[in-house]
């Protein structure tokens, strides 16, 4: 397993990522039975918030201590690709709710 720095492959590994929180958090509102609005306020508030903490732009600090994440993904040849810095996938979270909530998530 070795680290290679591929910001392209990164970035599109963390909208995987993020389209996926999305999808569990969403789902797990729907169950619910809450108001469509209500739910995705807070498909919305939620999956910005796990997001802004995975990438490290948000304090991590529980119980006294204190992380900062580094996000990594492993391709196919189980190496890990990074972006060679921190992630960003936060700055996708609102505009992958809209293209899921309206049927138009890219391929």
């Amino acid at each position: 397993m070795k680290l290679i720095e591929d910001s392209h492959a990164f970035d599109e590994m963390q909208k995987t990522l993020m389209g996926a929180l999305i999808e569990s958090v969403r789902g797990e509102l729907e169950s619910e039975n809450l108001s469509p609005d209500i739910a995705r306020s807070l498909v919305e508030k939620i999956s910005f918030s796990l997001a802004v903490i995975l990438d490290g732009s948000r304090d991590s600090t529980f119980n006294g201590s204190e992380v900062v994440p580094f996000l990594t993904f492993q391709n196919d040849d189980e190496d890990l690709i990074s972006s060679g810095g921190g992630s960003w996938m936060h700055e996708y979270a609102f505009g992958l709710i809209k293209q899921i909530y309206e049927g138009k998530v890219p391929q």
